[in-house]
């Protein structure tokens, strides 16, 4: 084969063909070496990171998780739950009538207790499905009176339960 140039007509110049080199030993070593030191690099990089979110995870983790117990401890029964202030039936007096005074009735609690409460111009009497007025209450009627608080109990209603 002749690797030397020719003068063709239709093709101008004719080149030899070219060989390719293989890269030297040593350029090859360090490209190598280079890939492994970007490829430990990221791997370092993915393992602080994921350590990182692990942590964090954990970390949330066991703080909701102490949340939770510090909240079971406070709460260990359904009855608690209405001790502690959910109870919608808490600012009740339960007895019998004592005593019809002009602004306030008395009732003998059911707990041996004698209440006085304030009857105001809105409190709502009533006896099963039927309203009742201030002067149909007498003593000796079983009654549930609902109050505004217990500090100074002012009625806002109350349900005759037998007369």
């Amino acid at each position: 084969m002749n690797f030397t140039s020719q003068q063709t007509p239709g093709n101008e110049r004719e080149s030899a063909p070219t060989v390719k080199k293989k890269p030297s030993l040593s350029l090859r070593g360090i490209r190598t070496v280079l890939s492994q030191k970007k490829f430990w690099y990221v791997f370092i990089i993915v393992v602080v990171a994921l350590s990182l979110l692990g942590g964090m995870y954990m970390l949330g983790y066991s703080n909701g998780r102490n949340r939770a117990e510090e909240r079971a401890k406070t709460t260990r029964n359904a009855l608690d739950v209405w001790r502690n202030g959910n109870n919608p039936f808490a600012n009740t007096i339960t007895g019998k009538l004592h005593e019809i005074r002009n602004g306030s009735i008395v009732v003998d609690t059911n707990r041996g207790e004698r209440k006085e409460v304030m009857l105001g111009n809105d409190t709502k009497i009533t006896r099963k499905t039927e309203s009742l007025r201030k002067d149909d209450l007498k003593t000796d009627m079983k009654v549930t009176v609902f109050v505004s608080s217990k500090d100074h109990p002012t009625a806002t209603r109350i349900v005759v339960t037998q007369d």
